[in-house]
């Protein structure tokens, strides 16, 4: 039997002072746990309509480092212009709408904003889009805005030497917050449409680096998807290439970040000699794998989810793994995210059921060997049309989230947001909105508070006067 030592009773009255503090910093450590409310509850719900009043759709939406505000940007009819850029600010407690800018290009048409990026300290947002010139066609179009005020800092545009069709589809910030990138698609001088990535400097918009890629001819080629490695120095690039003929491949491209040289360029073919296209890149926590994945046709025709990792020094392709959902017809990854930890990559789009329309299929793989983990699919309640859009980790790779549309017999569709376990899968909370209009609501995109207490979700929702921006906030 152990005997305790002899204590004083000066160290026992010290004692139990320390089990008071320990018991009250515990209680308040519950309290503020507990502060948003039970997981998958409604924190709050904002909407916006322009001054328009017909359409409104949120694209994106991202969280200050810091965790205090949440920004969403997406496109919205102006008063007597189409549509515009239209950013928002809330306060990520409260959903309080802390300011709103707009942006109509010169042409005084259609501008459509589809990216959203915050520095690493939080000081700026950055927005890309697309947005139509004053000679016609549409160009990228980025701009930097004080994250607290919302005052525009810089604007810059890029239209292609064919002057005539760019379509950006994707934006990512240095972890240094010095550069920004964009990548799209924009027609050459005397090309199709080439893959077109351009980096700015963060602080002044300057120019840095334009990068051009086009397979051969008249080809149609572009990029979806654009991120940065952990310690900055390539930037990577998701998209597609047409092979001879019509048909397309994955393309995966990596750059210097600093000077746009390009370090390697990797395409995929499925079996089945038809459509692939890479829409979602991630990079692995130490930076050594690159992620991609999207649509790949299988030896069946039939299009599966397709997920490669590649070694990021050299671009070598370490695995590939399918997905082909139990209808064995189409089933299309629309997002990915790798686990903090570095241990899992998770992937989730839509996936036609045995018996059902497309549900939502979240599959996640062993970061390293591409070994199945688990599969966990989610449809609506009417068995017509599902699929997730959207997917991200808490931060401390506990939890998934996903978030997506979902048929409803009584509204069309509905928001859907889900959050797993993310070892096993094991579903832990399931909510929807239906808006005030009781018609389509979309969600595009999902983003997680850095302290893993909220998620947001934002998209477009029927009102009472149109669509509107409807961003909902769930505790988390």
């Amino acid at each position: 039997m152990r005997v305790p030592p002899h204590r004083s009773p000066r160290a026992n009255l010290v004692s139990l002072l320390l089990a008071l503090i320990v018991l009250v910093s515990t209680g308040a450590a519950a309290i503020a746990g507990t502060a948003t409310g039970t997981p998958g509850t409604e924190r709050w719900v904002e909407r916006y309509g322009g001054p328009g009043n017909r359409f409104d759709g949120a694209r994106e939406v991202a969280v200050s480092p810091d965790g205090g505000t949440v920004f969403v940007t997406g496109d919205s009819n102006g008063p007597s212009s189409r549509s515009d850029f239209a950013t928002l600010a809330y306060d990520a407690a409260d959903g309080t709408t802390l300011w709103t800018k707009r942006y109509d290009g010169p042409a005084g048409t259609d501008d459509f904003a589809s990216s959203l990026a915050v520095s690493p300290d939080g000081t700026t947002v950055f927005v890309a889009g697309e947005s139509n010139g004053a000679t016609g066609g549409l160009d990228y179009a980025v701009l930097a805005h004080d994250a607290t005020t919302g005052d525009r800092l810089w604007k810059r545009r890029y239209d292609g030497p064919g002057h005539s069709l760019e379509a950006l589809t994707g934006l990512a910030v240095t972890p240094d917050g010095s550069a920004v990138l964009v990548t799209g698609r924009s027609i050459g001088a005397s090309s199709g449409s080439d893959v077109a990535t351009l980096a700015f400097d963060a602080a002044s918009g300057t120019r840095l680096w334009v990068a051009r890629y086009n397979r051969a001819g008249q080809s149609s080629d572009g990029g979806n998807a654009v991120t940065v490695t952990p310690d900055g120095s390539m930037a990577l690039v998701a998209g597609f290439i047409t092979r001879s003929g019509s048909n397309s491949d994955y393309l995966t491209q990596a750059y210097d970040a600093t000077t746009g040289a390009r370090v390697w360029t990797k395409k995929f073919g499925g079996p089945a000699g038809e459509d692939d296209v890479a829409g979602s890149i991630t990079v692995s926590p130490d930076g050594t794998r690159t992620f991609v994945t999207g649509n790949g046709t299988g030896a069946t025709n039939s299009t599966n989810y397709t997920t490669i990792a590649y070694d990021t020094a050299t671009g070598d392709r370490q695995w590939t793994r399918r997905y082909d959902g139990p209808g064995h017809a189409t089933d299309f990854a629309n997002a990915i995210a790798a686990d903090p930890a570095g241990a899992n990559v998770y992937v989730t789009g839509q996936s036609d059921g045995d018996t059902t329309g497309a549900d939502f299929a979240t599959v996640a793989y062993d970061a390293m060997t591409g070994a199945d983990g688990w599969t966990q699919r989610h449809g609506g309640p009417d068995d017509s049309f599902d699929g997730a859009v959207a997917i991200a980790t808490s931060p401390d790779g506990v939890d998934v989230f996903v978030t997506g549309i979902v048929g409803s017999p009584s509204s069309l569709d509905d928001y859907s947001t889900l959050a797993y376990e993310a070892g096993t899968g094991s579903p832990l909370w399931d909510e929807t909105y239906n808006g005030p209009g009781n018609g389509p609501d979309r969600t595009f995109d999902l983003a997680v508070n850095p302290s893993g207490d909220a998620v947001f979700v934002t998209g477009f929702s029927r009102g009472e006067l149109g669509f509107e921006y409807a961003t909902v906030s769930y505790a988390a």
